[in-house]
């Protein structure tokens, strides 16, 4: 913008002097040194001008590649960002399954192994048919004992009904009572 005022600044300088129609040869002649001295100042203006131009479309080209760059680099940190991303996916459940097997694992080592739980297994299986073998000899012994037991009732109610039946031998079993507690503890003595 400068650049351009003097430039304009310059043209009506020169236009003031050519509307200057009654200088003399010494004014002409120092317009002219002047007029020359703009033109050279505006010539290397406009040298400064195009070499602005042309380092600022280097640098447009220039930023328009880094752009490109910058472009493809964003690209690419997105897409191993992508992929990074995954392998934490991944690395997180195996952590995780990791954390799980461990605890599975510490959960699985307060119990015996598959053969000493079989091993226990067997022995106790063992165990219950012992016992129902002995509960069964058991069973059939309360049973032998009952019919025993039901035989010798039904033997002690037989003698009963004798006894009621026979009166003399009531008669006599009181009488063999009496004649036992008359003599004493003596005579069982000597009996013994």
């Amino acid at each position: 913008d400068s650049v351009q005022d003097n430039l304009y600044l310059q043209f009506l300088e020169l236009s003031r002097v050519a509307l200057d129609l009654e200088s003399t040869a010494e004014n002409c002649k120092l317009n002219w040194e002047n007029f020359v001295v703009s033109v050279a100042t505006c010539h290397l203006n406009l040298e400064k001008l195009k070499v602005a131009c042309e380092t600022t479309k280097r640098q447009s080209v220039e930023f328009d590649q880094l752009k490109e760059e910058l472009k493809k680099n964003i690209a690419l940190g997105e897409k191993e960002i992508v992929k990074l991303q995954s392998m934490l996916d991944e690395e997180r459940v195996k952590r995780q399954n990791k954390e799980e097997y461990d605890s599975i694992c510490s959960i699985v080592t307060k119990y015996p192994s598959r053969k000493e739980s079989a091993a226990e297994i067997e022995e106790l299986e063992q165990e219950i048919k012992k016992l129902e073998e002995e509960s069964q000899e058991l069973d059939d012994k309360m049973q032998l004992r009952a019919k025993q037991f039901h035989l010798v009732l039904f033997g002690i109610g037989e003698l009963c009904k004798q006894f009621e039946i026979d009166p003399a031998v009531k008669e006599k079993a009181s009488k063999k009572r009496k004649q036992t507690s008359s003599r004493g503890p003596s005579s069982k003595r000597r009996k013994l």
